[in-house]
């Protein structure tokens, strides 16, 4: 790779992950990519997060640490948007790590060669507390989908976009204000809307990323005003306007199948983490998304069916 090829940017943002930062750090210097930048963003930790990172030397990697604890999304606002340079950025948590080297390469070299691409994306494995390690994603048929064929098959696909394992165009990123909530599913938030401004993603069948689960994982918490005010992403995301009939109606149900599925995965987690807000939310959500519950029998029948309704083949 020559110094003409594009500049990366691996952002790393951390907060009390001394014992991971290393192993996030390691596998974002390890791509065979030259041309990369990796800044790690230490939301002024209260363990040695910042010193153990401190102590790997290279000339690609910059270290900084906020004065004061600013969150999460506002340390990936900052650091997408203040302190990187590169034309394509990956956000990488500084507890998960990158498990192919070649991923940028492939990655660039697809998002120089096809100007509709807002990102191409791989797949990430969970790797859950006992060390287990779990297919986390899954990906589409083709390998090049439109943003409007993504997001009218959503709600009947798991999760194809990862964080960790998405490598995007850092101008488009900035221009239609990635990271602009402070929610739990910022990342989807910012990463579906490219699709709603008319952008495709390319996606390559390989394992990129490894997503550590640990007790801190803000996706595991739950807490009930969050978790309502979380669902409205989806409205922010199936917002672009169709000239059919058909389009706006195949919007609104595939909006509101999102919806009930973000609902059906939050009553799990509350289960599971603060049990006796289950009702309070349930009853919350039923307020204010009934039409999304209106749908409920085309939800299920998609659930005992095990199959996508609208496949991306």
């Amino acid at each position: 790779m020559t110094n003409s090829a594009p500049l990366v940017s691996i952002l790393i943002p951390t907060f009390n992950q001394e014992a991971y930062i290393l192993t996030a750090i390691r596998s974002a210097l390890s791509q065979d990519y030259s041309q990369i930048e990796v800044i790690v963003c230490d939301d002024c930790s209260a363990d040695s997060t910042y010193q153990v990172a401190s102590s790997i030397k290279s000339s690609r990697l910059k270290i900084c640490k906020n004065t004061i604890n600013i969150g999460r999304v506002s340390t990936y606002r900052l650091l997408l948007f203040g302190l990187s340079n590169g034309k394509y950025v990956l956000m990488l948590d500084g507890d998960d790590w990158l498990c192919c080297s070649s991923f940028i390469s492939a990655a660039v070299f697809l998002l120089e060669k096809k100007e509709d691409l807002a990102a191409v994306s791989g797949r990430t494995q969970l790797v859950d507390r006992s060390g287990i390690v779990y297919d986390y994603t899954s990906i589409p048929a083709r390998q090049y989908v439109s943003g409007k064929d993504l997001l009218l098959s959503l709600p009947y696909q798991r999760s194809f976009l990862s964080h960790s394992a998405t490598l995007y165009r850092r101008n488009l990123a900035i221009s239609i204000d990635f990271y602009s909530l402070d929610i739990r599913s910022s990342d989807w938030d910012s990463f579906y809307r490219f699709c709603s401004n008319g952008y495709g993603i390319w996606y390559l069948d390989n394992i990129v990323s490894c997503w550590r689960q640990t007790t801190t994982n803000i996706s595991k918490s739950f807490e009930l005003d969050e978790a309502i005010y979380n669902l409205a992403i989806w409205s922010r995301i199936y917002c672009f306007k169709e000239q059919t009939l058909h389009d706006r109606c195949a919007i609104i149900i595939a909006c509101n199948l999102c919806i009930l599925r973000s609902i059906h995965n939050d009553l799990l987690l509350c289960l599971r983490m603060r049990p006796l807000l289950f009702l309070p939310y349930l009853l919350k959500s039923v307020l204010r998304y009934p039409i999304s519950y209106s749908l409920l029998p085309i939800y299920i029948t998609h659930k005992l069916l095990l199959h996508s309704l609208v496949p991306l083949a």
